[in-house]
């Protein structure tokens, strides 16, 4: 009886497992030496990645070999009209050695319309380059959840990828000569952006989101374009140990976020606006949260914070900025800003540490001189002029 129940029980558990999607498929393989009249196999494989989709099915995995691949690649269903959700694309060798390149006009060179794809992986991504069209990756529906794109090169789109939906991961891609966006991820829900390079002179964002809820932006380099911006139609959006410098378009990082945001560990250095742009356009939710960053040589002020109801700013340096060390804006009268160091700024002229407006409670502040004195608005509730010592290491640094 015991021996039947176990079986009965295994049986459901295998039902179960396969009808979740989850389901191991097989592997097909391309390569440039392959033939598109085979069936893809490691000894037979294919000669482009297209035959490859269209002779996969949910859940398998196509392995690309080294060499230059010319496609725009759909990932929506095969020949037969079935759905490819968890189908896995990645190369054998990565993407210094696989490459692949529009071979019409297109959207995008890839378009992903199904759940639980992967592009890439650690390690065995590609180079998708020089788009006909806007995006070199491209998710249009909010629909396509679990989806992951790793270890990729994306270099020449006007967007080097757009992304939407539930439970993304964005981890560990090189995006570089972008003129629009680098990473751009719209309506994204419990996503996580992870450990990419942003190197791009585009207009708009190094990385940008925009109706987003509960993302992670985290261990990301962000230089040379448009900084981290977050819109005020995002919320629960959590910003951390990323390093955003050289960017002309604007600040470091910049939010409107209402509800949730936390910037925490951070180095926003030597960008055209402020290191940390900050201000709270609608209602008070969860109160934001602005800790342990560094703002250090950027052309405005190290932070730039206004209308920041119930928010925490503590913990900050902020270090040789043009203007003042902390601009404190309008509507910062429950704000707590406590245990923050300003060093060097605006050093010879008239900007201070700290300029507040009236009503604005300033906790302790270490002030390591600057033009100006450490408060340009209301005494300070407990301050001091020191010595200089080191200055903080977060994390970030060692990105």
């Amino acid at each position: 009886m015991y021996t039947r129940l176990v079986k009965v029980v295994f049986v459901a558990a295998m039902v179960m497992f396969l009808d979740s999607g989850a389901a191991q498929g097989k592997t097909l393989y391309v390569e440039k030496w392959g033939d598109d009249a085979s069936d893809c196999s490691r000894r037979e494989p294919c000669f482009t990645i297209g035959e490859a989709i269209d002779k996969a099915r949910r859940n398998d995995r196509i392995v690309v070999g080294p060499g230059q691949y010319p496609e725009n690649l759909q990932i929506l269903s095969n020949d037969d009209g079935d759905p490819l959700d968890g189908l896995k694309l990645e190369s054998s060798a990565g993407r210094f050695a696989t490459s692949i390149e529009p071979q019409a006009a297109a959207t995008a060179v890839v378009n992903i319309g199904q759940p639980r794809v992967g592009i890439g992986r650690k390690g065995r991504g590609f180079s998708i380059e020089k788009t006909m069209g806007q995006y070199g990756i491209w998710i249009p529906s909010v629909s396509s959840a679990g989806i992951r794109i790793e270890g990729n090169r994306l270099s020449g789109h006007p967007t080097g990828m757009l992304v939407k939906g539930d439970r993304l991961q964005v981890r560990d891609n090189v995006v570089e000569s972008t003129t629009d966006y680098s990473i751009r991820c719209n309506n994204c829900t419990r996503a996580l952006i992870q450990g990419n390079h942003v190197s791009s002179e585009n207009d708009f964002g190094g990385i940008s989101l925009e109706f987003s809820q509960s993302v992670t932006v985290q261990y990301n380099r962000v230089l040379y374009g448009g900084g981290i911006w977050i819109d005020d139609a995002s919320s629960g959006i959590k910003v951390k140990d990323n390093v955003s410098a050289y960017n002309p378009g604007g600040p470091g990082i910049r939010t409107q976020v209402a509800d949730g945001f936390i910037a925490q560990g951070n180095i926003a250095t030597f960008n055209e606006g402020s290191g940390v742009h900050a201000n709270q356009s609608g209602p008070a939710g969860k109160p934001i949260q602005i800790k342990n960053n560094l703002v250090s040589v950027n052309r405005d002020n190290g932070m730039a914070l206004y209308d920041l109801v119930d928010a925490l700013v503590n913990g900050n340096t902020a270090a040789d900025n043009n203007n003042y060390g902390f601009n404190l804006g309008l509507e910062l009268q429950t704000a707590r800003i406590l245990n923050n160091s300003t060093w060097f700024n605006d050093d010879g002229g008239t900007h201070c540490g700290i300029y507040s407006f009236a009503g604005v409670a300033i906790g302790y502040v270490r002030h390591y001189r600057g033009g100006g004195d450490i408060n340009c608005g209301d005494a300070l509730g407990g301050s001091e002029r020191s010595t200089p010592g080191p200055l903080r290491v977060n994390r970030a640094r060692q990105l």
